[in-house]
């Protein structure tokens, strides 16, 4: 069996080691390959005998899927099927799952951080230092009601 990790050499470029760890404890025997995408026919290649793929923002179309005869599952490590033409998969009977929960607790952390930062006015406060050179450290009040 063979597993194809593929996306675009910017998002591969983080560690893939649990992606790894997780593929080799679940199919031992699995080959897993991981391919940059840069270039479909080099892509096309690599996935003439996966039987898995793993990717994110590779667009996979009915001419996309065409390359791939083996393939029996796509597995989105994102949280949409946007890049997916879902009716072709179904009707080659190719499941896509796609992560149920992806980024949860940055989003909420970077969520709460933007809502701090407007409430203090921390955008007035770096363009008044950036375009004045002026440290108005006390200028910056909270908006929150104190009780």
């Amino acid at each position: 069996m063979k597993i194809v990790i593929a996306d675009y050499p910017d998002v591969l470029g983080r560690e893939l080691e649990k992606e790894y760890a997780f593929l080799r404890e679940v199919i031992p025997d699995a080959a897993i390959v991981t391919h940059p995408y840069t270039d479909p026919e080099a892509f096309y290649d690599e996935m003439q005998d996966a039987d898995g793929l793993l990717t994110a923002f590779i667009p996979l179309d009915k001419t996309v899927l065409d390359h791939m005869p083996a393939l029996k599952a796509i597995s989105i490590n994102a949280t949409g099927y946007n890049f997916v033409d879902l009716e072709e998969t179904r009707r080659r009977d190719i499941p896509v799952c796609a992560i149920g929960e992806y980024c949860t607790q940055e989003v909420a952390d970077h969520t709460m951080a933007l809502m701090l930062a407007l409430d203090r006015r921390l955008k007035t406060y770096i363009r008044t230092v950036d375009s004045e050179h002026c440290w108005k450290y006390y200028s910056v009040r909270s908006s929150v009601v104190k009780m």
